[in-house]
């Protein structure tokens, strides 16, 4: 430690400032807190110096983004089967769809199966082989308690895993390969797809074949007048319901078409939808003010809305028309009707199988005993012992 003697003072000792002794531990450690406190005011001083000059950027402005609700996985449906068992569902004749409070538990099911399981590197639905199909109903049946060797309840399984299908490979599309170079939509490939899968429906979309039927496809949906309102359960499930209700199985549709095509905060979708509701309700009337055999919902509605050979207008998927003639599928006779038709299809069948097989074996036999007799028919050799 430096130290000093001061002139005209012998042997007296001053320490200079922040040079004590370790014998003076009090006035050491005062020198350093002053020092450290001066730092820290010079520190804070330049900083806030630094601070006051430079301006701080203006943040941009983000974009909202409201958080949706993302794809199910199947949790709500694990969960029921897990505390009851498989659930049971009530599939109708009439119209091949899901109805009851678990109607929409299936749809919901199908399309977890079809987004985690299903083979993407087919054209259509229909083109999956019958194996890879099975094992998709075997998933089905691990939650549903359904007997898929009935011919509606194999329908509805089957139509609506290629409904999820469908849809699952539109949104596909619509989201990473729409308005995209051909390369970057192939590097562009969504994380729950497989990158050799995705490769395939890249190079698929990108053909003429699917080109023209998108094309065509397109051109379809633009002639639709107008959307319905009615949210993500079936017609079919409300029809139901409200049969249950007033116990009256020929009524229903008019209502329908109301609630699915007008809302109280919207109104209705469009002029044309409005227009077509009130001129069912003046049919109705017509034939109450003239006393005469009225017509049951149905046929008004098919009056108005008209036909289509694909499916019945204003009952959504499900109900589809027998035949291109208008003839509709909708009773438990005319499916019963359809059933016996083809088993006796089948039993003629099987009986012009058996007689072309008896047709077959009166051949042989008449073959065998001409052969037979021939062989009968001709002279006997003399014997060599005869002319002995």
């Amino acid at each position: 430690m430096a130290s000093r003697t001061r002139p005209g003072k012998k042997n007296r000792v001053v320490a200079t400032p922040c040079e004590l002794t370790t014998e003076v531990p009090s006035s050491k450690a005062s020198c350093k807190g002053s020092l450290s406190m001066t730092n820290r005011q010079a520190k804070i001083s330049t900083t806030s110096f630094q601070t006051t000059n430079v301006q701080a950027p203006t943040p941009l402005p983000q974009p909202l983004h409201r958080k949706g609700r993302g794809p199910t996985r199947g949790k709500g449906t694990d969960n029921i089967v897990a505390a009851a068992g498989k659930i049971s569902l009530d599939i109708s004749k009439k119209s091949g769809r899901t109805i009851g409070n678990q109607q929409a538990r299936l749809a919901s099911e199908c399309g977890y199966i079809v987004r985690s399981f299903a083979p993407l590197r087919y054209k259509r639905w229909i083109d999956i082989p019958k194996e890879e199909k099975n094992t998709l109903y075997d998933r089905v049946l691990a939650k549903f308690n359904l007997d898929l060797t009935v011919e509606h309840v194999i329908k509805c399984v089957n139509d609506t895993l290629a409904r999820r299908y469908r849809d699952y490979r539109c949104r596909l599309k619509e989201k990473y390969f729409n308005g995209k170079l051909f390369d970057d939509a192939m590097k562009n490939c969504p994380s729950d797809v497989k990158q050799v899968d995705w490769d395939w429906l890249c190079e698929y979309w990108s053909t003429p074949e699917f080109q023209a039927l998108s094309t065509r496809n397109l051109a379809s949906h633009n002639c639709i007048k107008y959307n319905h309102r009615g949210g993500s359960k079936s017609f079919v499930a409300r029809l139901e319901e409200k049969r249950a209700i007033t116990k009256d199985s020929t009524r229903g549709e008019i209502d329908l078409y109301y609630e699915t095509h007008y809302n109280e905060n919207k109104g209705w979708v469009n002029d044309e939808a409005r227009t077509r509701y009130e001129r069912m309700l003046e049919i109705k009337e017509q034939h109450i003010l003239e006393e005469s055999q009225a017509p049951t919902e149905f046929e008004i509605m098919q009056e108005v809305l008209g036909k289509c050979r694909g499916y019945i207008r204003g009952l959504g998927h499900g109900p589809k028309p027998a035949s291109s003639h208008g003839t509709i599928d909708l009773t438990a006779t005319d499916t019963e009707s359809i059933a016996l038709r083809e088993k006796i299809e089948k039993q003629e069948q099987e009986l012009v199988d058996v007689r072309a097989k008896l047709s077959q074996f009166e051949t042989l036999m008449q073959t065998i005993i001409s052969g037979q007799v021939g062989t009968s028919s001709q002279p006997s050799m003399p014997s060599p012992t005869d002319h002995i």
